[in-house]
């Protein structure tokens, strides 16, 4: 019995508890229980038994709820640190830009001689995926059936992926494998081999046409028909006949071989190609794409008015396909006269394609002449125009040919720049252009308060690229610097440098600050410098202090 009245005692205390902290959103408690009566002597005790209770468990849950709260705020700095500190090394904006950049330099140097199979374009998978499931039980046996596909075994590579299929079903491996057994089949190329090919890319419960690779057995499938239909095969030719009539019947491995034979042709006799590749370009059917796109580079390798010509009624005609004309329009940059350079600045003003117009800009930039850069400027500086097209356009205007004239005008031009990311753009384009002039310019834009802190930000992340820029300057902007993002910009910039200035700097935040956020960032650019023992001592001393 005074058990019992011990237990109701609790209850009571844990009910008086609860109705003194009550959820977010409060209801009325139900009526209590009757209670039997207690004993006189533990009657005495029960209320300084829920008295105890009651304080106790409150100042535990107290303790508890404000442990969880500093856990909770630690929680959310640090997962704010994190992503700041991934904004800082990845700025998918600026990253744009200088892809942009780089892909006009590579334009510059790139050689298109004997580059017609990388247009190949063929409608399936040629080459098994690198090996992607360590500790899969088939990987071994996976690795060893690519290695003999690649080299040509077609045999062996068919046994070993039939393998794969057959020992490991469960295997990650199981529908790239039995894929490429009927590829290897295909490549083996007798008609049995072509049948069981089939046989497996037709099993529409089978491996080979799970949705990883449903696509590509429907692609192969209809070329091991077309070498079946070849040799007589009429079920494989009807087959063919039907596919036709749903997608137009082009054979984009055949197309090809037939491109292969067009870039010969026009190695081994010159001349006697040219008509044949104003009849391959007067072609209107999309499954020409890929030849006509071969016998443009043999056009530019001829370099005479006609193929300039060529290459003009290519770039222009509104209806050929937009890969090809941006292709044309590139050669053109390539080609001599003050033709070719017309047409592309009349692209620039009239077409209304941003894929038409970024060609055309880009065959610009890679032209030095004046008339060349004046329409640059004056796509820049249209309202009319995309701003991906203008920052594009910025970026190009400060690539390696860039002049001081050029600098010049997006220093000018900056202050009327009507968005951050044309801003940011012209900042990495100061930048690549570099020089004391542009370098002063760009640290007075990310001491100006008036800017945004993006836009601040961009210019430290700029200046900080530059070898050159004094470490003071960087420290000097750390100092000035009234935010967070500002600070981490500059403790980024100053981990990329290796001289004792910078790391006296980053070493005095890690040890100084007052934003422990900033000064674990100071801490994880010091703990690259793994060769310097001033660091090594001096992260030892802070955590022993």
């Amino acid at each position: 019995m005074k058990f019992a009245v011990l237990v109701s005692s609790l209850a009571f205390a844990a009910s008086a508890l609860a109705a003194q902290q009550p959820p977010a959103r409060p209801r009325p408690l139900p009526a209590p229980r009757p209670m039997p009566a207690p004993s006189p002597d533990l009657w005495d005790l029960a209320p300084n038994i829920s008295l105890n209770l009651d304080q106790n468990l409150q100042m535990d849950l107290q303790s508890r709820l404000g442990d969880l709260q500093l856990r909770s705020q630690d929680i959310a700095e640090r997962a704010q640190e994190q992503a700041q500190r991934a904004l800082a090394r990845l700025d998918v904006g600026r990253l744009r830009n200088f892809a942009s950049s780089e892909a006009l330099d590579a334009m510059r140097n790139f050689d298109r001689s004997g580059m017609g199979d990388a247009f190949a374009g063929e409608a399936f998978a040629h080459t098994p995926r690198a090996p992607w499931a360590q500790g899969d039980p088939a990987d071994s046996l996976y690795r060893a059936a690519r290695e003999a596909f690649n080299r040509g075994d077609w045999r062996q590579s068919s046994d070993l992926f039939s393998q794969v299929v057959h020992k490991y079903p469960n295997s990650a491996y199981v529908a790239d494998c039995a894929y490429f057994e009927a590829f290897s089949r295909y490549r083996i190329g007798t008609t049995d081999e072509l049948h069981q090919a089939l046989a497996l890319l037709a099993d529409q419960n089978g491996p080979a046409t799970r949705s990883s690779r449903k696509a590509d057995a429907a692609a192969l499938a209809a070329r091991i028909r077309g070498a079946l239909a070849a040799r007589g095969d009429a079920q494989a030719a009807a087959q063919i006949a039907r596919e036709a009539q749903k997608n137009g019947g082009c054979d984009r491995e055949d197309m090809s071989v037939r491109a292969e034979a067009l870039n010969a042709l026009g190695q081994m006799d010159p001349a006697a190609a040219t008509p044949l590749l104003r009849r391959v370009l007067a072609r209107t059917d999309s499954c020409s794409t890929q030849l006509k796109r071969s016998a443009l580079f043999m056009l530019v390798r001829q370099g005479d008015t006609v193929a300039t010509n060529t290459l003009i009624s290519v770039a222009t005609d509104e209806k050929e396909d937009p890969g090809l004309r941006t292709d044309a329009i590139t050669f053109l940059a390539r080609m001599p006269g003050e033709q070719a350079l017309s047409t592309i600045e009349s692209l620039v003003k009239s077409s209304t394609d941003d894929r038409v117009q970024r060609a055309a800009i880009l065959a610009l930039a890679q032209n030095d002449s004046p008339q060349a850069r004046q329409a640059i400027r004056a796509l820049i500086e249209r309202s009319d125009v995309s701003e991906s097209l203008r920052s594009d356009a910025i970026m190009f205007l400060g690539g390696n040919s860039a002049s001081s004239d050029d600098a010049a005008y997006l220093r000018a031009l900056y202050p009327k720049l009507p968005s951050e990311r044309l801003k940011r753009a012209a900042l990495m384009a100061l930048a690549r252009v570099g020089g004391s002039v542009n370098v002063q310019f760009l640290l007075a834009v990310a001491r100006n308060q008036s800017e945004s802190s993006e836009v601040r930000g961009a210019a430290i992340e700029a200046v900080g690229r530059l070898s050159d820029v004094p470490v003071s300057d960087l420290t000097g902007l750390y100092d000035a610097a009234d935010s967070r993002n500002l600070r981490v910009q500059i403790i980024a910039a100053l981990g990329q440098r290796n001289d004792s200035a910078a790391t006296d700097k980053l070493m005095d935040v890690a040890k100084n600050g007052t934003d422990p956020s900033v000064r674990r960032f100071a801490i994880d650019a010091l703990s690259r410098r793994r060769d310097d023992p001033r660091v090594t001592k001096f992260l030892a001393d802070l955590v022993g202090r």
